[in-house]
C-alpha cells in the first residue's frame, strides 16, 4: 500500500462554487498536495469564477480547471444533477478514474493507485441515514461523494442513462420511513412520483430528492449487478465520515486513505490531533 507507481491513468477533481478558501480549506489542499503531488488536479467550476486562491494554494499541480453553466452550481439539487450527468463524465474520459475530492476532505496517505488497482467502480465512506447524531445506526451504502474514486468509463456509460434506477418499490419505501407528520408533508411529492406522468420524467424528478451519491452507491448496484461498488469493509479502510469512532476501532485504529467533512462542527474535534500530526495548525 501507498505506492508511488502510477500504473492506471487517474486525476483529482475538486468542485468549487465561491472564490476564497477558508483557512481549513486552504489546509485540505495544501494536504493534497503534500501526499498526492504527483497526480494532476482538475477545478470543475462555474462559467465565471476567480480561481486565483486555488492556484495560489495547488501551485503548479493545478492541471486545468472545467467549467460548467451556473445551474450545476445553485445549490445542492444542481450539484446532484450535475454528477449524475454523462456531461461531466465525458470531461475526464481521457482518464481511467477520477478522485472525487471535496474542500473539506483530507488525505492521510497515498494510497490512490492500490485502491484503483482494486478495480471497483465506485468506493468511498459509508452512508447512513442520516437521524442527527455522530453515529446513526442505519448503513445505506458505501461510496460518499465528497472523498471518492470512479471509474470514469463506467459512470459515463450508466450517467444519463433514462433508466429506472429509482423505482415505484423504493419510492414507497422511502415514504415508509417518515413519521405521520412527515407523511403529510411530502404526500403531494410522493403521489406525483408514483403517478404515470411523473414516472415518464422520472431522470428529473426521482433524483432531486436524493444525493447523487446514494444514487450511485445504493439504487445503481441494486438494479444493475454489474456496477462494482465497493463493499462497508473496503469503504470505511477507504475514507470516513460518519461513525468515526467506531470505524476507526474497527479498522484497528489504523487511518484511513482519507475522510470527508474533518473541520465540520461535529467532526472537528475528533479529526484534531490527526490532522495537527501533519505540522497545521488547527484552531484557526
Amino acid at each position: 500500500m501507498g505506492s508511488q507507481v502510477i500504473t492506471k491513468k487517474a486525476a483529482i477533481v475538486i468542485h468549487i462554487y465561491k472564490d476564497n478558501l477558508s483557512e481549513y480549506e486552504k489546509i485540505s489542499l495544501l494536504q493534497l498536495k503534500y501526499v498526492l503531488g504527483s497526480y494532476p488536479i482538475y477545478l470543475t467550476k462555474p462559467l465565471k469564477l476567480d480561481i486565483r486562491q486555488y492556484k495560489e494554494v495547488l501551485g503548479t499541480q493545478l492541471e486545468g480547471t472545467i467549467s460548467y453553466n451556473q445551474k450545476y452550481f445553485n445549490g445542492l439539487k444542481g450539484y446532484n444533477y450535475l454528477l449524475l450527468s454523462k456531461e461531466y463524465y465525458k470531461s475526464f474520459l481521457e482518464f481511467d478514474y477520477i478522485l472525487l475530492y471535496h474542500t473539506d476532505a483530507f488525505v492521510f496517505k497515498d494510497e490512490l493507485n492500490y485502491w484503483i488497482e482494486k478495480g471497483y467502480d465506485n468506493i468511498g465512506a459509508p452512508i447512513y441515514h442520516y437521524d442527527g447524531t455522530l453515529n446513526p445506526k442505519d448503513y445505506i451504502c458505501s461510496g460518499n461523494g465528497g472523498f471518492c474514486l470512479r471509474k470514469v468509463e463506467t459512470f459515463y456509460e450508466y450517467a444519463d442513462s433514462y433508466k429506472w434506477y429509482y423505482r415505484y418499490e423504493d419510492t414507497i419505501e422511502d415514504f415508509l420511513k417518515y413519521n405521520w407528520r412527515g407523511k403529510i408533508a411530502r404526500s403531494f411529492y410522493y403521489l406525483g412520483l408514483l403517478s404515470t406522468i411523473t414516472a415518464r420524467l422520472h431522470s428529473n424528478v426521482n433524483t432531486v430528492r436524493l444525493n447523487e451519491d446514494v444514487i450511485w452507491g445504493h439504487y445503481i448496484p441494486k438494479y444493475y449487478p454489474a456496477f462494482k461498488n465497493a463493499p462497508f469493509e473496503d469503504g470505511m479502510r477507504f475514507s470516513m465520515e460518519y461513525n468515526c469512532d467506531k470505524l476507526l476501532l474497527q479498522n484497528n485504529n489504523e487511518l484511513p486513505f482519507g475522510c470527508h467533512g474533518w473541520f465540520k462542527e461535529k467532526f472537528i474535534d475528533f479529526w484534531k490531533p490527526y490532522v495537527e500530526n501533519f505540522g497545521y495548525q488547527y484552531d484557526i
